[in-house]
């Protein structure tokens, strides 16, 4: 699994995780890590979760009340309505042009993180990708007319 967050032309770190995610799990390997010090950086954000069991369990909801995180109430049974879901597609739609197999769940990693990395770099996108790296996460103003200044979605 991967984990992002992406706010008005912001994105948090993507964080790999192998095995099951639990509650606990996700405060200390997402949570404290990433998400808390990302939200920290945005003064005002509000963050937006979907309802994943790790997610909606009463310890998280009890972590973020401690770390004053202010949470986005989120309807049941509506990924498609998350702009990062739409980040989420673009990347896969961009891995899915690669001819070669993956031959591994390393390997996989490397190509998502070789794909945000090429992104990232200001002007190094060649111009065939340059809508979908904006769209992961630099700066797409398409996907960010929803977002406010303060939203965080993850």
């Amino acid at each position: 699994m991967v984990w992002g967050a992406i706010a008005y032309h912001r994105r948090s770190q993507l964080l790999r995780i192998v095995g099951n995610l639990n509650s606990n799990r996700y405060i200390r390997e997402v949570l404290q890590p990433e998400a808390v010090p990302f939200l920290q950086s945005l003064p005002g954000a509000v963050f937006q979760q979907d309802n994943a069991r790790p997610h909606t369990a009463r310890i998280v909801k009890s972590f973020f009340a401690a770390q004053q995180v202010q949470l986005l109430p989120w309807p049941a049974c509506s990924p498609d309505m998350s702009p990062i879901e739409h980040v989420w597609d673009v990347i896969g739609r961009r891995l899915a042009r690669d001819p070669r197999p993956v031959a591994s769940a390393d390997e996989l990693w490397k190509r998502i993180v070789t794909f945000i990395v090429r992104c990232g770099r200001a002007g190094s996108a060649r111009d065939d990708h340059k809508d979908d790296c904006e769209l992961a996460g630099y700066g797409y103003q398409h996907l960010y007319t929803s977002l406010k200044k303060g939203d965080v979605c993850g």
